[in-house]
């Protein structure tokens, strides 16, 4: 069985599509459509032969501690399609922004963290190319990362360019490293930029699109084939974006995996392109209910239904905080050690169910620990008002749960950072716990010392 290595971009897509008569700014808004999927060159290349069963393997990169990259790694997982992001810290998220404008491109933003320089993918690339027999290489990579990889490849390489500027990357790749390259899919507009090129006198294939009039294939300067497409309706298809993709697919589905010819391997990738421009949506898009979901998915602990420690510690610093609180069940460790963990899931389930009830809707609750809670106040609250809350909490606990929950706060200051709420809380409630527990209590600072101050009794 024939596998191909895809290295390159996956990034989320966001779409905008207007109508003829709205400018830019109010058409997004209204009376415009807005969805979002999973995108990028190498992405979709490799989904699409995914979705026709071809073995595929998707090496990328993406931001780390970022939501884009939770989201591309859902989905990847949910369609089975084996991959390897490379995560790096960077300012950068790995995202695309288009509005289309009468069903086609009219403006786009891009930002892909694998246009960075990143050693890491060239290196997991030899460890890969053993298990494949080819490889396709997305124009999203850095010059530094196409070449580094060209020079080491054992299997051939294919080059998918998605616009004019990164088609100039073409011109970059080291003279010794281009007869590692067996084909390039790229549109008409692209191909013009290198007819005075010396790459073009390169054995190499050149696989060039031109939307509704044909597909040409150059090698050394001239055309070897030559293939009409269908005339479509452009009014009434949705876009021809995502058709060169489609195209590529389908000529790495015939020659790569199937040994097809050339001239049976074209036809195939233009049937791959029209099925793609006349489906409304392909299997991966979702709209944003289904993207709230997801978030939701990754977020929350699922036990609990509250947000875990670990989206926690990714937004911490941009939340604008007033107060913080720690709530921690007591005897958890009994309750487990006499009735069994299956009693003790049930019990953290309905003490965060409280929590949830009981709480607004600005204020926000982690599973911080194993029984412990992280609560966050984000609005204008006052030391009253917060106490008040919690208390609201320990008693609903109380009373529609097998259990209690101590409770430890703090106010922040100027001075305060979110490190130093949290530990005031934890220290105020060890005070709540030392004390008698079922209790909410006050993190204070005198003077001299530091105490705690008890707030209410059970």
């Amino acid at each position: 069985m024939r596998e191909g290595l895809f290295v390159g971009s996956v990034h989320i897509d966001f779409f905008a599509d207007v109508d003829e008569q709205s400018t830019i700014p109010s058409g997004i808004d209204y009376p415009g459509r807005f969805y979002v999927h999973i995108g990028g060159t190498a992405y979709n290349i490799a989904s699409n032969l995914h979705f026709h069963g071809k073995k595929v393997y998707l090496l990328s990169g993406s931001k780390r501690f970022s939501l884009f990259t939770e989201i591309i790694k859902y989905y990847l997982k949910n369609i089975k399609l084996p991959f390897h992001l490379i995560l790096v810290n960077t300012i950068y998220d790995s995202g695309f922004l288009a509005i289309r404008k009468q069903k086609d491109l009219f403006l786009a933003i891009t930002s892909s963290v694998v246009g960075f320089d990143l050693p890491e993918i060239a290196s997991i690339f030899k460890k890969k190319q053993r298990s494949y027999s080819f490889a396709l290489l997305d124009c999203n990579l850095s010059c530094y990362n196409m070449n580094q990889i060209l020079k080491i490849t054992k299997i051939p390489c294919y080059i998918s360019v998605s616009s004019k500027i990164k088609t100039l990357k073409l011109l970059k790749i080291k003279k010794q490293n281009l007869n590692k390259i067996k084909g390039v899919f790229l549109n008409m507009a692209e191909f013009n930029l290198l007819k005075d090129s010396d790459i073009l006198k390169n054995n190499i294939l050149w696989f060039v699109t031109n939307k509704n009039h044909s597909i040409k294939v150059f090698f050394k300067g001239k055309i070897i084939l030559e293939s009409k497409v269908p005339q479509m309706d452009y009014k009434k298809t949705l876009s021809f974006s995502g058709a060169g993709d489609a195209f590529a697919s389908g000529v790495l589905s015939a020659i790569e995996y199937e040994g097809l010819s050339l001239d049976k391997s074209i036809q195939i990738g233009i049937d791959f392109a029209v099925k793609k421009i006349e489906s409304s949506f392909s299997a991966h898009i979702t709209n944003l209910v289904d993207i709230s979901t997801v978030v939701e998915d990754i977020l929350k602990d699922p036990l609990t239904k509250v947000y875990t420690r670990k989206y926690f510690e990714d937004v911490k610093h941009t939340l604008p905080i007033t107060a913080v609180a720690l709530a921690d069940i007591d005897n958890f460790k009994k309750i487990n050690d006499t009735y069994g963990h299956k009693k003790g899931d049930e019990i953290l389930h309905k003490v965060a169910h409280q929590l949830i009830l009981n709480l607004r809707s600005s204020d926000m609750v982690f599973r911080y620990g194993g029984e412990e809670f992280l609560i966050i106040f984000t609005d204008n609250v006052n030391q009253a008002q917060v106490a008040k809350i919690l208390e609201r909490v320990r008693v609903s606990i109380k009373n529609n749960t097998e259990t209690t929950i101590s409770i430890g706060f703090s106010m922040k200051d100027r001075s305060s950072s979110i490190e130093d709420l949290i530990h005031f809380a934890d220290l105020a409630l060890y005070k709540a716990k030392r004390t008698g527990k079922n209790k909410v209590v006050l993190y204070e600072k005198e003077v001299l010392n530091v105490e705690t101050k008890e707030l209410f009794n059970s």
